[in-house]
């Protein structure tokens, strides 16, 4: 079997199917003929072959078979990798049905720029904006001029030391609606890291539709 030559063996032989002849591959190894003789009887021997031209004939099929090997491991990891974005694909889909239906108005954005990444149907029901108006501007657009500044700061100091908070840690924060009418809004944030990327995720509550006892 092939795997039975030596290194120089196989050099020697893998040579000869290139189209080498004895003398050439002498010189590209820098050994003698003599030597290369020596070599082709061992391999002769080990490889139960007659002729020079039935080794070179079993080095390229053995050279096949490890090429088809190495292709249809290609091709598992290819069949792998399509099935891992086959499923994160699907995992993408139900978690964006998930934030799109959610009751409370929904945001995401970008803890660098301040700027708005995702909204859900109840962030434009809620701002009157539409979802392309929302989307790649700041959310301190939404938040009134005289407290823009203010806004500026804290999402600063959040982006620098994210955590989760919920509704009740936070005092109502004033928006400013399309239609410049300024709501109440009780807000709860959380975030997610993608690779050195901040998302904060923003939950926003009119407070004029909350339940007296919460």
């Amino acid at each position: 079997m092939i795997g039975d030559l030596s290194k120089r063996e196989s050099e020697i032989v893998k040579l000869a199917a290139t189209g080498l002849t004895d003398k050439a591959i002498g010189r590209k190894l820098g050994i003698s003929q003599g030597t290369m003789n020596t070599y082709w009887t061992r391999v002769r021997n080990k490889l139960n072959a007659t002729s020079r031209a039935e080794l070179v004939a079993k080095m390229i099929e053995h050279e096949a078979d490890l090429a088809k090997g190495e292709v249809d491991r290609l091709l598992l990891i290819i069949a792998e990798a399509n099935r891992i974005e086959m499923a994160l694909r699907s995992s993408e889909a139900r978690l964006g049905a998930v934030l799109e239906h959610a009751p409370d108005a929904m945001m995401l954005v970008d803890g660098e720029t301040g700027k708005i990444t995702t909204v859900n149907a109840a962030a434009e029901q809620l701002s009157g904006y539409s979802r392309e108006d929302l989307i790649g501007r700041r959310i301190e657009s939404i938040v009134p001029e005289r407290l823009r500044e203010g806004h500026v700061r804290y999402r600063n100091e959040y982006s620098a030391h994210p955590r989760r908070r919920g509704m009740r840690d936070h005092t109502p924060l004033s928006l400013r609606r399309k239609d410049g009418a300024e709501i109440q809004v009780s807000i709860s944030l959380s975030y997610l890291r993608d690779d050195d990327e901040l998302i904060i995720i923003a939950s926003l509550r009119d407070e004029r539709h909350k339940d007296p006892k919460e």
